[in-house]
């Protein structure tokens, strides 16, 4: 536990662990539409989140899955491949950001939130399993 939060190192998974690890959060998020009946905010809530994690961006769950099946297809590639498509995603968002800013009219809050985002992804610490 330090300044910036708490940390769990543990050994590394293979593909197979670390894509049912990664799954297990969108897939419960995604659970919670079962409930939409009874509680629909909370379903819906569980959708946002379940859709959120399932962006292929290195820290969230879609990255980490995503990752898991280059790792698998082709080992030799797999770093290069997602790094390609974590770049695009995020210059897709930042895009996205900034047409929303500009012709949606929605102001700064988009483009404060995307840079946000890019400066803690690309400024972040390399996870312990990947060490």
């Amino acid at each position: 536990i330090g300044s910036a939060g708490a940390q769990i190192c543990t050994e590394p998974l293979d593909n197979r662990a670390e894509f049912l690890c990664a799954a297990a959060g969108p897939a419960a998020s995604l659970f919670l539409l079962s409930l939409c009946r009874f509680f629909p905010k909370t379903a819906l809530c569980g959708l946002a989140q379940g859709i959120f994690n399932l962006i292929p961006v290195h820290p969230m769950d879609g990255g980490r899955m995503l990752l898991c099946v280059l790792r698998r297809l082709c080992p030799r590639w797999a770093e290069r491949i997602f790094h390609t498509i974590q770049c695009l995603i995020l210059y897709g968002l930042l895009t996205l950001s900034v047409l929303l800013a500009v012709c949606g009219k929605a102001g700064f809050l988009p483009v404060l939130a995307c840079i946000t985002v890019l400066s803690r992804l690309l400024l972040s610490k390399i996870p312990c399993k990947s060490a």
